[in-house]
């Protein structure tokens, strides 16, 4: 996708993360989605908003197996 990546840190606290919720949903509000290599911590639903070939995306890892031989953490939060 075309466009500006931002990445920002902060503490890892309940306040900061009702702002990250917060940021998630201008961003999506804006047609942007969340840059999985600096995220801990989004719904899978956000996640998926941000990426309308994402089925397509499951049903290829899981054609070829992939999805038994190749997993993280992050990968299953999000149900990938």
């Amino acid at each position: 996708m075309e466009g500006y990546t931002l990445a920002l840190d902060f503490p890892a606290t309940p306040d900061n993360f009702a702002l990250l919720e917060r940021l998630d949903a201008i961003t999506a509000d804006h047609g942007g989605r969340v840059y999985l290599t600096k995220d801990a911590r989004v719904s899978p639903e956000r996640f998926a908003a941000g990426y309308p070939r994402l089925d397509e995306f499951r049903n290829l890892r899981s054609k070829y197996g992939l999805d038994r031989r190749f997993s993280s953490l992050l990968s299953q939060r999000l149900g990938l």
